[in-house]
């Protein structure tokens, strides 16, 4: 299969790494970074969920030529995300069993 992501809270799809990493970690760590979900899309297809209405044209430039990627761009709940998701595993765009990350990051926007 394929591994891919959730990412819940996309904003600008940007990956920006931190300034300075700890001094134990490896600086190319994606947990290193604002958004490691982001980081990962860079490699990886996903579903990404954003409600920030100032981000959508940047996310539908970024994504949507994709085929691996979905993009959820409307204010979500938990209900609304987890419908979304299984809507596409029912499909087969995307395996369970190869979920890597589920990250969420949510402002009530």
């Amino acid at each position: 299969g394929t591994q891919w992501v959730i990412n819940v809270g996309t904003a600008s799809g940007g990956c920006r790494r931190l300034l300075q990493a700890p001094p134990d970690r490896d600086v190319e760590n994606i947990f290193d970074s604002q958004d490691p979900a982001n980081c990962l899309s860079t490699q990886l297809g996903g579903v990404f969920v954003e409600g920030g209405e100032e981000h959508f044209p940047r996310l539908r430039a970024q994504y949507e030529l994709r085929e691996n990627v979905k993009l959820m761009l409307e204010p979500s709940d938990p209900k609304s995300v987890r419908s979304f998701v299984e809507s596409h595993l029912k499909n087969e765009s995307f395996d369970a069993d190869e979920l890597v990350l589920l990250k969420v990051d949510v402002d009530n926007c």
